[in-house]
């Protein structure tokens, strides 16, 4: 994509109103990298989306991330058992239906 002096652009497509509302509901939750792969963009477009958003992870997903994050402070519960990449994508199909259902 190039900007309007013919330089390539630094940033990507806009963000469209449904992704926004996925991300809103997902990101807490799900991996920025599992996200990305959902919404078709890279997991800093996803952090950084987030971050301007005011979207944090929350306590349950630092939970689930075992050592990497067991001392993180925001870690006290967790909701989701380990079920890895399908487990994952399952999840995140299943808080796609309620959306549409929204």
């Amino acid at each position: 994509m190039k900007n309007q002096n013919g330089t390539k652009s630094t940033h990507g497509r806009p963000w469209e109103d449904f992704e926004i509302r996925m991300l809103r509901v997902l990101y807490p939750d799900v991996s920025s990298r599992e996200l990305a792969e959902f919404l078709g963009r890279t997991a800093s477009s996803v952090q950084t989306k987030a971050k301007e958003l005011g979207i944090r992870k929350s306590q349950d997903f630092y939970r689930t991330q075992g050592k990497k994050f067991a001392n993180h402070p925001k870690a006290v519960a967790h909701r989701f058992k380990k079920k890895g990449i399908l487990g994952a994508l399952a999840g995140i199909l299943n808080t796609a239906k309620r959306l549409i259902k929204l």
